[in-house]
């Protein structure tokens, strides 16, 4: 039997998801039922080989014998199986013994809520596990580059000031600086102490673009898989809150059938009446 025939309750996480993903063919699952009957030669036999396989005998609404699957979808025996009812009765017996279909979604359901809510916590512990690395990563690459930051702008401003020193250095003073004056050296100096200055600043943004860039740039990949995690997270949570209300909704409405059923018995029972049973003769 491979894992796609297993009964749901005992699917890993991984195997429930993969379960959603994969709509089963109306096709494989008449082979399914097949195969169960062909297997089996005793009703309590085929009860085994269906719940293997997720499915659970049932007593259909017109007495015949169903099979209701994890997801609380009836389907009658004899056509899926190509067996006709009096064949499968001489092998099975009276179905009047096994729970209707409402009993049956009511304990599925039961069942299978706790199922999915043990996913959910799974799944938590596992996307928890993921983001726990994740955000290691992140502060780790963070502590770097702030790291790279700090090294760069301590490195720009040695050198700055170093520039600003020899350009000082090229201003003349005292006579010297007078006659500078005169001459309109001090102006060309002054001038070109302006542009390479000037220069210099566009040189440091440029770098600190540069090293912006490529610390955004190996960021990406990074930031791309935390936001990928998030939405899977959303995703996978989102469906298994979608399996619990069906379960939910399903155990409701069985729960509902059963009382039904049970007010409907009590109404059978009342048509006979206490006083005819007792004998008693009407009052004159």
């Amino acid at each position: 039997m491979n894992s796609r025939e297993r009964n749901p309750l005992n699917f890993s996480l991984a195997e429930w998801q993969q379960a959603a993903r994969l709509n089963e063919s109306p096709a494989a699952i008449k082979a399914t039922l097949q195969e169960c009957w062909a297997v089996s030669d005793t009703r309590e036999a085929l009860a085994a080989a269906l719940a293997e396989r997720g499915y659970y005998l049932a007593r259909g609404d017109r007495r015949g014998f169903v099979a209701v699957d994890y997801r609380g979808e009836v389907l009658a025996l004899t056509r899926a199986a190509g067996v006709r009812a009096k064949e499968m009765r001489a092998r099975l017996g009276d179905p009047a013994s096994l729970p209707s279909v409402a009993e049956t979604r009511a304990q599925i359901s039961a069942r299978m809520t706790k199922a999915v809510q043990g996913y959910m916590r799974e799944t938590k512990a596992a996307f928890d596990a993921r983001f726990t690395g994740l955000a290691a990563k992140r502060d780790s690459l963070t502590h770097r580059h702030r790291e790279e930051r700090r090294q760069l702008s301590d490195y720009q401003q040695q050198r700055w000031d170093e520039e600003t020193r020899r350009r000082s250095e090229r201003m003349s003073r005292g006579f010297r600086g007078i006659w500078d004056r005169l001459t309109g050296k001090y102006a060309r100096v002054r001038r070109q102490n302006e542009i390479e200055a000037y220069q210099g600043y566009r040189r440091d943004e440029a770098e600190k673009e540069r090293l912006v860039a490529q610390q955004l740039a190996e960021r990406r990949p990074l930031q791309h898989s935390i936001e990928q995690a998030r939405a899977e997270r959303t995703e996978q949570m989102d469906r298994l809150r979608q399996d619990v209300a069906h379960y939910m909704k399903l155990e409701f409405e069985g729960r509902a059938a059963l009382q039904k059923q049970v007010r409907e018995s009590d109404r059978h029972q009342g048509r006979d009446g206490p006083d005819r049973d007792q004998g008693l003769e009407p009052e004159p």
